[in-house]
Formats: structure tokens, sequence, C-alpha cells
């Protein structure tokens, strides 16, 4: 293979060797391992370097342009060859011209290979097999509704396929988009995914736990990823696992060496998932992480009025008025209308006109059957501050957890009226004066931090349904 530098004059203006002696061929082969080196423990753990690069034997010929690298044994090579040469190759290509790289391994006193070692010395790479992708094909950018509030999104969104189709490096890695549920991230990864992989680009878009198979070797041992771009949705899960956590954070690095597309959705930005590293949450600061906010009542309106017509449901103005009224989200327009979609489906002998009729006592009985419960708002609660509902009900009584729990106890009492006592015993038969403490610490709170303030009302309000 040929890279990209390696004459005299590149290293004596690269490494200061300003006095036109011939370089000893030990001092060059040196330096440049130095080099190579310096660039690995960049993008990967000390451990890791020591472990698969500093084995290596290189040397390098300077006047023929060229560099050898002998193996420690036959299995180490077939290990390296596998999983570490690409981005040792991209490394020496930021540092070489025109270099010729030969691969050898070290030969016994009768010039044969030497000895192999035991094989169960190394952990055998079998990959899985491929995970099928979850595209769908109306994920696309024409089909993905906005306003002005998030043209930054879908600008950046648009940069990042332009430039990767064409095979430039991505201006993101990671790139995260987050916001709350329904904001439409899974549409906007699924479409610039879609429009990479018509790029005869090789794509993956899923959740994070079905590409981490393709990675993860265990003992802290990863595989490079066959794929150039990779898209995970809900990768909020990731807090679950510490595992899970140190593989993203790997999966970050590889994509960083080896100039791949990592582009995640988070429910809420990372900096504010309580349960993650320090490792991991400083590689997904280092990225770009955008905000997608949910379509405001304009865009939920067309959205309605595009499948009325596309179904051809026979609504009202007036009735999808009504229906968009009711809903926060995409995804709460795509319910009700799937559950007209049935109903016209059985009263169609009936006539049209009284589908019209009937679709509006759906609406309605809907939005009373939609009441919140102590369930439904732990729930809410539970998704902003991505955490589990379990946590908040169960004993856990660190800071992550206490104001979540605090937040949905006072919503219990504010807006269901329920007594203490019925409150305690949702919230894992807890003692009423617990309850009684939580909700005057919530009161206190809501009158000296009109940010707290916000943040209740606005959870509240998603707990009833309203705007």
């Amino acid at each position: 293979m040929h890279l990209k530098a390696l004459n005299p004059s590149f290293f004596y203006a690269r490494y200061g060797w300003f006095n036109h002696r011939p370089v000893r061929h030990n001092s060059c082969t040196t330096v440049f391992k130095q080099n190579i080196r310096k660039q690995l423990l960049e993008a990967f753990p000390a451990d890791e370097v020591r472990r698969w690069f500093d084995p290596l034997d290189i040397s390098v010929d300077q006047e023929d342009c060229l560099m050898r690298v002998v193996f420690p044994h036959l299995f180490f090579r077939e290990r390296f060859m596998c999983e570490v040469r690409p981005f040792f190759e991209n490394i020496a290509s930021r540092l070489c011209e025109n270099l010729t790289i030969v691969y050898a391994l070290p030969c016994g006193p009768a010039g044969k290979d030497c000895p192999q070692p035991d094989k169960s010395l190394f952990q055998a790479r079998l990959r899985p097999e491929k995970h099928d992708n979850l595209l769908l094909e109306h994920f696309t950018f024409e089909n993905f509704l906005f306003n002005r509030k998030n043209d930054f999104p879908l600008a950046v969104a648009h940069e990042t396929v332009d430039k990767v189709s064409a095979r430039e490096l991505p201006p993101f890695t990671p790139f995260v988009l987050h916001g709350q549920s329904g904001s439409g991230k899974s549409h906007l990864l699924g479409a610039m995914a879609n429009a990479l992989n018509k790029k005869d680009l090789h794509v993956f878009y899923g959740e994070p736990a079905a590409f981490m198979e393709n990675i993860s070797l265990g003992s802290g041992r990863y595989a490079a990823p066959e794929e150039d771009c990779i898209f995970l949705d809900d990768a909020q899960i990731c807090a679950r696992e510490a595992r899970m956590q140190t593989d993203l954070a790997a999966l970050i690095d590889i994509c960083l060496a080896s100039g791949r597309l990592l582009v995640l959705s988070f429910d809420t930005h990372p900096a504010h998932c309580p349960d993650l590293s320090q490792k991991l949450a400083s590689r997904l600061a280092s990225g770009l992480s955008v905000e997608l906010k949910r379509p405001d009542m304009n865009i939920r309106l067309v959205y309605a009025e595009k499948k009325n017509k596309l179904f051809d449901l026979g609504l009202k103005p007036e009735l999808i008025l009504n229906l968009v009224r009711r809903t926060q989200d995409i995804r709460g327009i795509d319910g009700y209308l799937a559950r007209l979609t049935a109903f016209r489906s059985m009263v169609s002998k009936q006539g049209a006109s009284a589908v019209s009729y009937d679709a509006s006592v759906i609406i309605d009985k809907d939005a009373e059957d939609a009441k919140p419960t102590p369930a439904s708002i732990v729930d809410h609660v539970a998704r902003h501050f991505s955490v589990s509902p379990e946590d908040i009900i169960g004993k856990r009584r660190d800071k992550a957890i206490s104001l979540p729990r605090h937040i949905a106890i006072f919503l219990c009492r504010d807006l269901l009226g329920l007594s203490l006592v019925q409150i305690g015993g949702f919230f894992g038969k807890r003692d009423h004066t617990s309850i009684i403490y939580s909700v005057n610490k919530m009161a206190r709170l809501l009158d000296s931090d009109k940010d707290m303030h916000k943040l209740t009302e606005d959870i509240g309000k998603l707990c009833l349904g309203r705007h």
C-alpha cells in the first residue's frame, strides 16, 4: 500500500533535522515510531496501544521509502490485520508520503517462521450476523416538517450528508441530536441515513445495543465496524449499563480515528444525563450537540391535513383543529388517525356523514381516557430526566433521583388532588411525612426558582396533554 509522505526533506521539516547530515536508519525509525505512537494515544487508551502497537518491530528505509512491520507471531498478525490495520495506516498517512508498507513475520535460524504460540492466548474474532437496518422509506428530508426553530439542526444534517456523500471527512463526530419524545429525532436520523444509503455508502441505523454486538469482543477489545456511517437512535439507554457506556466511548474513538460518521439521538442533552460516565460524557462533549424542538401547532396542523387527504378520511377543518389541539407531537396525531381509519372501515356501510360525526366522539372520548394517573405522571418525569420510573418510585436517595421524585410527588398532589396516604402508597409505601416534605420542598423551590417553576409547569402540561 502507498501512503502519503516519507522523503528526506519531509523528515528535515517535520522533526527539526536541519543539519543535512545523513540520517541514521535507527534514528529515523525511532522518531517515526514515536510519532505514530503519540497519534494513537490521542485516540486510544494507553493499555490498548501497549497491547497491539508496542510489540511491533518497525524499521524505515528512507532511501527506498519503505516501512517494514514485523509481527511477534502469526496470531498477532491476524488480529492486527483484521482490527487495527485501518487505524494504523490512516495515522501513518498523515505523517508520510509515498511510503510502501510491508508486513512480515519473524523468521527462525533456518529461515522458517518462528513457532506459533498457543491460539488460546487470543480471542477469536467472531462477528455476529449482521443486523438488518430499521430504516423506513418515509424517513426523508422531504417528509420532515419543520419551521424556523428547527432550522439549525436541519441545516447541520444537510451539510453533514453533503460532505460525507462527497467522500469528505464528516464535519462533526459525534453529532448528537437531542430533544423531547416526539420532536422528530428518529425521522431526522433516518432521513440522513436514507440519503447516505442512496450514495452507495455502508450505513447502519438502529439501537445502540444491536450495533455494539458488532464491535465488542470482550476484555476491552474492539473490532473496527464495517459501516461508513453509523446512526444510533435512543442512545440514552446506554446510561443503564456501564459496559454499554464503555463500548460507546470506544466506538467514538474508533470513528474519530478512522473518519467514520457517528450520529446519535438522546432524549435530553448528554450533559443532563445523570448516569453517564465522565469518560463517555467528555467524548460526547467533543462533538456537536443540537436540540430539536417539538413541532408547534402550525406544523401539526399541516401534517394532520396531509394525512387526512392521503387517507381520504373526510374530516372537517374544525375537527382537524380539535385533534391537533389535543396532541403534543406527530405520534399522537398518527395514533388518532389510526383509530379513525379503523373506525371508518368498520362503519363504512353507514355512510360518510356518520363517520365525520363519530370521529369527533372518538377524539373527545380519547381525551377523557387520557386523563393523567400517578403512573403516567411518573413516566413523564422519568422521561424528561432520563431515569427509570422504577427508580423514582423505589428507595434510591441520590441527587439524580431525589429531584425527579419530588416533582412527581408534587404533580400527583397538584394535578390529581390525591391524599398524602394515596401518594405515599404509590411511591413505594412511603410515610405521609415524606410526602409532606416533598410537597413543601417543591413549593419553596417554585417560589424562589423561576426555571424550576417553568420546568414543573411544562411537565404538568405534558401530563395533561396540553401545549
